[in-house]
């Protein structure tokens, strides 16, 4: 799994105040988005369960409030998946 790790996210428009965020992912060589999770307004990480190590990301995030779910803004660049503790060799 892998993890995103800032998400610097505001209210936009104040006349109803985001709720909550919509986070999804897609892998690089696919055209379907997947959603990872929906976490509260209050909430700057999110883990992304169910990757393939080596694999290559793009995620996007999305704000919702109580009238709609607003436009994603997608990472600039692809992540690639790691394990996070290394390689684990069994000997």
């Amino acid at each position: 799994t892998t993890e995103i790790y800032t998400l610097s996210l505001h209210d936009a428009l104040p006349i109803s105040p985001v709720t909550s965020y919509i986070v999804e992912r897609k892998d690089v060589t696919r055209s379907s988005w997947i959603r990872v999770n929906e976490v509260s307004r209050d909430t700057l990480t999110c883990r992304a369960a169910k990757l393939v190590e080596g694999n290559e990301y793009i995620f996007r995030v999305s704000a919702v409030n109580d009238l709609d779910q607003g436009p994603a803004t997608e990472t600039t660049e692809a992540l690639t998946a790691k394990c996070p503790f290394g390689k684990i060799v069994l000997t």
